[in-house]
């Protein structure tokens, strides 16, 4: 190995022998595994140096670090820790190995695991098997900016649907984190079904993430007298308010000769399937995959749901849809000289304050959007040092809206211009910062805010969807 390594976590073997966990420095640091002889030797009969490496587990090209490793009673190793992932920030991450250094890519298809979201960072702390398909996590999460925290979590990696007969051929197999959430499992399920032999046939994959569904009801059975099984989604009311979810049914008929699975979209009992599956479609044995989910179209309101003009000259506003703070060198305060509308806006120093150079004001504004996300629009204007002192606005900064994080920023003499921000679903953060460089002051040396609004997307139409994706590409249909 090149460069620093690092080791966090070690264990003793049965034989003696020592394995260790941690990172190794070569462009950046990639998860590390070493072995050691009771001599204090590298094992080389563990990867064939004594050591393996791994890197780009989350999707990222940055930092793979093992933090907690434990030995399985099959003599695999299972290793908690993050990678860095593609979307600006880094995921937990779990990787299981063979006793010979190689990946075991019966867990999760790769030898590992992932989970994390957008700017957001989840580090695998400690890891404990309860056993050797169910693992306890403990770590820290920090989102949106917002302070670290303590995450506890339970992965089960399979495990079998409720009301199936052990025995036969139905099987789920769960590729993310259970957590009590609303919902059940919080992450995606795939609902593998395999033919007599053990064969995969086919999967249904049920993404726990997507807010317009309640997969709480999805319900699996077998009859062994008429030769089926089948797994059933039952559609019904969403949690998205005008959308309807339609049902989807996997049909597979248990026979040594069958070659396919059918989807029958409105079959819902295991008699109903031979009628509805007239008009089916088949899934042929192989890697082919059946995915359902809703598609809807949405239109920006046209009236804000809050619109924000601190007319009544007081910070915080009173209204609750948005939560305040303000920080750095300067106080963002009220101002009754310079306003967009009627008598006051929000401007990014107090009176007798002056903001000095190198030094940054901020403040940020908390909401909650809607199911179906919405949008935030405000006026801002702004006088400065042109090219060198900045007004920025950020949404969900991990920091105080530096000017690498935002594409929203303007300097110079811009007199009130309105700028609109589409935003998803869910808690967010939007950030406005007055910063300076290192030298010279013009104009008034700061910037102003006004006339803050929200406006909900309303949903225009809704469809639900199952797709076919295979060696031969994707087929789409209504259901």
């Amino acid at each position: 190995m090149n460069g620093y390594d690092i080791g966090n976590s070690i264990q003793i073997q049965s034989d003696g022998k020592y394995v260790v966990a941690g990172g190794s420095w070569g462009t950046s640091y990639d998860l590390a595994i070493w072995r050691y002889n009771s001599d204090g030797s590298l094992d080389t009969s563990f990867g064939g140096v004594g050591y393996v490496t791994h890197n780009g587990t989350a999707g990222g090209n940055g930092i793979d670090i093992g933090n907690s490793i434990q030995i399985q009673s099959d003599g695999k190793y299972v290793i908690g820790g993050y990678s860095t992932n593609s979307y600006s920030g880094s995921s937990f991450a779990i990787w299981r190995y063979n006793p010979d250094g190689s990946l075991d890519t019966t867990f999760n298809n790769t030898g590992f695991i992932t989970f994390g979201y957008y700017k957001s960072a989840f580090l695998i702390q400690s890891i404990i098997c309860k056993s050797d398909e169910e693992y306890i996590l403990v770590g820290v999460t920090r989102s949106l900016g917002k302070s670290a925290g303590l995450f506890l979590a339970r992965y089960i990696n399979s495990y079998q649907i409720t009301n199936l007969d052990p025995l036969l051929d139905a099987t789920v197999s769960n590729a993310n984190i259970e957590t009590d959430g609303e919902y059940g499992a919080y992450g995606i399920k795939d609902i593998i079904l395999s033919n007599l032999e053990g064969i995969p046939i086919a999967s249904l994959k049920v993404d726990m993430r997507n807010g317009d569904k309640n997969w709480s009801g999805l319900k699996a059975d077998i009859s062994l007298e008429q030769g089926k099984t089948y797994v059933r989604y039952p559609g019904g009311t969403s949690n998205i308010p005008g959308i309807e979810n339609n049902g989807l049914t996997l049909f597979v008929p248990r026979k040594e000769t069958d070659n396919a699975v059918w989807i029958c979209p409105h079959a819902e009992s295991l008699n109903e399937i031979d009628f509805n599956c007239k008009d089916g479609y088949g899934v042929l044995i192989g890697d082919e995959v059946v995915s359902i989910y809703t598609k809807y179209e949405t239109e920006i309101s046209e009236t804000p749901l809050v619109d924000v003009d601190f007319d009544d000259g007081l910070f915080p506003p009173t209204l609750e849809f948005f939560s305040w703070t303000k920080g750095g060198n300067t106080n963002w305060s009220i101002n009754g000289s310079v306003y967009q509308t009627a008598s006051y806006s929000l401007g990014s120093q107090g009176s007798g304050e002056d903001l000095g150079h190198n030094q940054t004001a901020w403040v940020k504004a908390d909401f909650t959007s809607s199911e179906l996300g919405g949008r935030i629009a405000f006026d801002w204007k702004v006088s400065s040092e042109v090219n060198y002192d900045f007004l920025y606005v950020c949404v969900d900064s991990l920091y105080d809206c530096a000017f690498y994080e935002s594409n929203y920023r303007i300097s110079a003499n811009v007199d009130w211009t309105n700028v609109g921000i589409d935003v998803s679903a869910g808690e967010h953060t939007i950030t406005w910062a007055y910063s300076k460089d290192g030298s010279i002051n013009s104009g008034s040396d700061m910037g102003w805010i006004d006339n803050i609004r929200y406006y909900p997307n309303e949903l225009v139409s809704a469809q639900s969807y199952f797709a076919v994706s295979g060696l031969s590409g994707t087929q789409e249909r209504w259901l």
